[in-house]
């Protein structure tokens, strides 16, 4: 959602296909996947810069943890009200730079993901399923929690 014109919007989502992170890594961002919409917008509340002239981005689905504990679902970003700008004030914007926690955030993301499509492809789960999803979600949050035991070999 946008009170800026159809043609400063699009200039913007464009300019924010490229993201960088872990220092000058470059990466296509897939910010229109609900997965790692979800995943992105929640790593980070300080979100204003990369939505520029959006006030409001939605998107069904959810992170991991979200659909294990509420299932799939409608999700929004607020920005923050700004002046308008024009769109010959987008032009020199430099990329967008992850924060720590969305790096973060993403990392994980990638690693479940992996483990997940690897699931279905061995057909234990139904990419479709909620109740799958939510099985899935709730043992890899529990494998997440695991500490490694206090006496652990000092060689290892």
């Amino acid at each position: 959602m946008s009170e800026e014109t159809e043609q400063a919007v699009l200039k913007h989502l464009r300019q924010r296909l490229e993201i960088h992170f872990y220092g000058s890594r470059k990466a296509l961002f897939r910010f229109y996947d609900p997965c790692i919409a979800s995943v992105f917008f929640s790593a980070d509340p300080a979100i204003d810069r990369w939505l520029g002239p959006l006030e409001r981005v939605v998107w069904y689905g959810g992170t991991w943890v979200q659909i294990a504990e509420h299932g799939k679902r409608w999700y929004s970003c607020v920005g923050q009200p700004h002046q308008q700008r024009t769109e010959e004030q987008y032009k020199d914007e430099e990329p967008y730079k992850l924060s720590p926690s969305q790096e973060k955030a993403m990392e994980n993301f990638v690693l479940v993901q992996a483990v997940w499509r690897k699931w279905t492809k061995q057909k234990r789960a139904r990419e479709s399923s909620e109740e799958n999803i939510t099985y899935f979600a709730q043992r890899v949050l529990a494998a997440m929690r695991l500490e490694p035991p206090p006496n652990i070999c000092k060689k290892c």
